[in-house]
Order: structure tokens, then sequence, then C-alpha cells
């Protein structure tokens, strides 16, 4: 009975070993797990704002207002601008002949 006790003493010995071994590989492999879902969190957060800082990513209407509207709108002030600047020229000339002129009349 004695060597029965002291092999069930070393079986038990084993389990609990072993046991251990299996527990501390789960913590091992849990931390693992852990460690690169925050390591792939923060690399996917990294290359996303890369890509969108590089321009892969934009807003289509804001593309469309950059490049369509703008364009257009800058070429319409354009004119005006012109158009307003011919008339103030306009105006000035006349201004200029009219006193001109009455100075020419006047003395």
């Amino acid at each position: 009975t004695w060597g029965r006790r002291c092999d069930e003493r070393e079986r038990r010995k084993k389990q609990e070993v072993e046991r251990l071994r299996r527990e501390k590989e789960t913590r091992e492999k849990l931390a693992s797990r852990i460690y690169a879902q925050q390591f792939l969190k923060n690399l996917e957060n990294r290359v996303f704002g890369r890509l969108e800082d590089e321009g892969w990513f934009f807003d289509s209407v804001e593309r469309e207002v950059e490049t369509q509207f703008y364009p257009w709108l800058m070429g319409k002030m354009e004119t005006e601008i012109d158009k307003r600047r011919s008339a103030r020229k306009l105006v000035d000339d006349l201004l200029k002949a009219a006193v001109a002129k009455s100075q020419r009349s006047g003395k």
C-alpha cells in the first residue's frame, strides 16, 4: 500500500505540474493575443491615417468643388472684374475729357 500511495502522490504531482504548465501556456497565449490585437489596431489606425494624409481617400463632393466649381467660379469672377475695370477706365476717361473740356472752355 505504501508503494501505491507513493505512486499516487507522484501521479498527482505530475498532474499538478502539467496543470500549471497548461495554465501558464494559456496565460501566455492570451497575453500574446491581446498584444497582437492592440498592435494591429494601432497599426491599422496608423496605416489608414497615413493613406488619408497622402490623399488616397477623398470626398467626391470636395474633389468636384475643387476641380470644377472653383475654376468655373474664378473664371466668372475674373470676367466680372475685367468688365468692372473696363467700365471704371471708361468713366475715368470720360471724367478726364469732361474736366479737360471744362478747363479749356472756362479759360
